[in-house]
């Protein structure tokens, strides 16, 4: 005996995954920093900045959480 199954789970979801000790905790929110590329400086190398950002995070599995 044989069968065919459809199955329908809906639209695929895009998450970050990120390591735990990529992750700052908080009392007043959950925050990773994320390195920007400014473009390139006057000497020609690329200026690089680094900026907070607050995250809600997910699910974990092992030492893997998701934003």
């Amino acid at each position: 005996m044989y069968a065919t199954a459809d199955i329908q789970v809906g639209q695929p979801d895009r998450y970050i995954t990120l390591p735990q000790t990529a992750i700052t905790y908080s009392p007043y929110g959950d925050s990773i920093y994320v390195v920007d590329d400014k473009g390139s400086g006057p000497d020609g190398k690329p200026v690089l900045v680094a900026r907070q950002t607050f995250v809600t995070t997910g699910a974990t599995r092992g030492d893997q959480v998701r934003r």
